[in-house]
């Protein structure tokens, strides 16, 4: 699948999943397992990841694929490669809130790069 520019969810039902625990994103974790439901899909198993850098551990161990909202898609690390799935369902829409009053460097910068970053 390295080669193909989107994943559907579909692609990936006959492996283990790592996802959020849900305990840390619940939103993020409901949504992957109520598409799951409604496309059909029963994982054979998932796995709860705690970061993306933990993710990547977990594929580079070979313990499934991880699903996970927030890496460009062409992020490729060693062995691991990243592709946006192509599911509607599963596009989040990320808010940043922040003091109207604040004029600090770093956060404005961070601002910038990360929610107009095209």
């Amino acid at each position: 699948m390295a080669d193909k520019e989107q994943i559907a969810l579909q692609d990936l039902a006959d492996d283990e999943w790592i996802i959020f625990a849900k305990r840390l994103q619940p939103a993020v974790h409901a949504a992957i397992m109520d598409t799951a439901q409604a496309e059909g899909i029963s994982p054979k198993c998932t796995h709860d990841m705690m970061t993306a850098e933990h993710a990547v551990h977990l594929v580079s161990e070979s313990l499934g694929v991880a699903i996970l909202p927030g890496l460009s898609s062409m992020f490729r690390g060693g062995h691991v490669i990243a592709r946006p799935l192509s599911n509607p369902s599963l596009s989040f829409e990320t808010y940043l809130i922040m003091r109207a009053d604040n004029d600090s460097r770093l956060v404005n910068s961070f601002a910038r790069r990360t929610c107009f970053h095209s």
